[in-house]
């Protein structure tokens, strides 16, 4: 029992660790719907050189024709 060859090392744990972290659900996650078409609205954190960070809410449904409702 625990004599078998490790499959990550500490640092690919700690690095999956935290990216699970920073990838963790946005407080309103699951809140937001489009106007247009209905569905669920997906949260992005982006970056500017402005603003450190922001929110953005986006509706990534596409519809028969291949389009999707762009913002």
């Amino acid at each position: 029992m625990g004599t078998h060859e490790k499959l990550k090392t500490q640092e690919e744990h700690d690095a999956i660790v935290e990216r699970f972290v920073k990838n963790r659900l946005m407080p309103l996650s699951g809140l937001l719907y489009c106007e247009k078409c209905g569905c669920r609205m997906q949260f992005r954190v982006g970056k500017s050189k402005k603003q450190d960070q922001y929110w953005r809410a986006l509706c990534y449904h596409h519809y028969k024709g291949g389009s999707k409702y762009e913002q």
